[in-house]
């Protein structure tokens, strides 16, 4: 997401990544960057107990890098909001928000908070 040499609002095209990362599209210089979004993608049935339900450390490390903050929405469906200024990781949409993956589980042994610091996503 970022503001063009026009001051309009834009956004890129998502790019498929894969089970580690996904690399951010070049932009135009006269871009000026705000944030990120990105998904958790598909679970994978070979994988029962995976979790993606949170940021992960690497997602607010790049968004930090970037000088961003970033939006993420997770396979139950979360809509989540890294702001990167305040390093806060705050729940915008709980379960269900988006729809969320076919072989999604709620966990309901650990259920999670509604907002996190950055120190608390990189313990977890």
């Amino acid at each position: 997401m970022a503001f063009n040499a026009a001051d309009k609002l834009q956004f890129t095209g998502p790019i498929r990544g894969d089970i580690e990362s996904c690399e951010p599209p070049v932009v135009p210089d006269s871009w000026e960057l705000i944030a990120s979004y990105h998904t958790h993608g598909a679970l994978e049935s070979t994988e029962p107990d995976a979790n993606f339900e949170l940021p992960s450390s690497d997602d607010l490390i790049s968004d930090s890098e970037e000088g961003v903050d970033g939006y993420l929405a997770t396979t139950g469906g979360r809509f989540w909001f890294i702001d990167t200024v305040d390093e806060l990781v705050i729940l915008l949409g709980d379960t269900g928000y988006f729809e969320p993956d076919q072989l999604f589980v709620e966990d309901i042994e650990c259920p999670l908070q509604a907002e996190y610091s950055c120190e608390e996503i990189f313990v977890i």
